[in-house]
């Protein structure tokens, strides 16, 4: 279109573009204009076949006949409030548009473009660039300052060089850097201005931040995922992890371990951190959750979590914990001579799996098993010749699970 101002080439008046829609045969859309020598430009969409919309008073039309058309119009000074119409015999529903296109100045002056106008920051740490043009306009020359607006937190810029010469229908170039330190992902722009005097222009650049993630992703897996354990006493789960892909980089998954304000209740996990190396295989590594109780821990149900990291790649696994009152044993009588017939009464004794077998001692000798899926038991027994001490005591219990 010979003569627009390629640069900026629509009339910046807030009205513009003006739009309407009806049913009738003729159609009229308002507009205004803020610049003289414009150029106005009409379309419509009238929905009736059997005849076509002509252009309205002063306009051109430059489409050829049809259902939609479009005419223009050189106004020489500012308009408020044109009508710009078309005319059809025929009645039915219609849309029209018009908007300005204005005219190339003749006063000196410049423009500022930014190419590439979206950069893309892939990762923390990382920049990216935009050449910001200066193009001088009817023989404007001097000197342009050059601003950029203020990123979000976590996001710097610059632009070197900031003030640029132009001379005469020439042209001058800086370089916009826009530098990432965090990693967040976001999207934001940045207005970068020129001013000269009382001249300013402004070039907007898109930036999308979207860093990749750091480390290499991972399975995690623990066994048993539940534990046992009476007050005083530890337990302990194996824990594995596994690449999720081929390993090409070493990498290192660190734990850590969540483990609730409970007395007594502590929980490590060793090693605090494994690295999976390059394998064919997909090899993966080892480590041990060993959870601690004392004597004071309150019996009852916990959850421990165990955290595992590499980079920004985060897993867990949640172990639940019950931990139970330490078992009771008592002898009736409590003391006798060799062949005295003892009772024993056991209770509170851990079962786990169906039943759990009980192998009961005197004095390093072995007496007998007692069985019980409750945790209670009772033992009978004749005191045996015993080396020198009390008459009667019991010195050893041991627990088996039978599985």
């Amino acid at each position: 279109m010979s003569g627009a101002n390629i640069y900026s080439p629509f009339d910046p008046n807030a009205a513009l573009p003006g739009s309407a829609n009806g049913y009738s045969g003729d159609t009229s859309v308002l507009v205004s204009t803020s610049n003289p020598n414009d150029m106005i430009i009409g379309s419509v969409i009238h929905g009736n076949i059997c005849c076509f919309p002509a252009a309205g008073p002063g306009f051109t039309l430059i489409t050829p006949p049809g259902t939609t058309a479009a005419e223009y119009d050189i106004v020489n000074a500012t308009v408020s409030g044109l009508a710009v119409t078309f005319s059809d015999p025929a009645v039915d529903t219609w849309l029209s548009m018009a908007d300005a296109v204005q005219a190339m100045p003749t006063t000196p002056d410049f423009t500022i473009s930014a190419t590439p106008s979206r950069l893309a920051l892939p990762q923390s740490s990382s920049s990216a660039s935009s050449v910001v043009t200066l193009t001088s306009l009817n023989g404007f020359s001097g000197t342009v300052s050059l601003a950029v607006s203020t990123p979000p937190a976590g996001f710097s810029t610059a632009i070197q060089p900031s003030t640029l010469v132009l001379t005469p229908n020439g042209k001058a170039q800086a370089t916009l850097t826009v530098e990432s330190t965090t990693n967040i992902t976001t999207t934001f722009d940045l207005s970068v201005s020129g001013t000269s005097g009382s001249l300013s222009h402004y070039a907007s650049v898109h930036v999308t931040a979207n860093p990749q993630p750091v480390g290499s992703d991972f399975f995690l897996s623990t066994y048993p995922t539940l534990l046992t354990a009476l007050a005083g006493s530890s337990s302990s789960s194996d824990i594995e992890v596994y690449p999720v892909g081929p390993v090409s980089t070493s990498f290192t998954v660190v734990f850590s371990v969540k483990v609730p304000a409970v007395t007594g209740l502590t929980a490590t996990v060793s090693p605090g951190s494994v690295t999976l190396t390059p394998s064919p295989y997909q090899s993966g590594a080892s480590a041990t959750l060993n959870v601690n109780t004392l004597a004071t821990t309150p019996p009852g149900n916990y959850t421990i979590t165990i955290v595992s990291q590499s980079g920004t790649f985060s897993h867990s696994d949640p172990i639940s914990v019950q931990v139970l009152p330490p078992p009771a044993l008592s002898l009736a009588p409590p003391t006798g001579p060799v062949g005295t017939k003892v009772l024993v009464i056991g209770t509170g004794f851990p079962v786990q799996y169906g039943q759990t077998e009980i192998l009961v001692t005197f004095d390093d000798q072995l007496l007998g098993f007692a069985f019980t899926s409750t945790g209670n038991f009772n033992f009978t027994f004749n005191v045996p010749v015993s080396q020198s001490g009390p008459p009667c005591e019991s010195d050893g219990v041991a627990l088996h699970d039978q599985q």
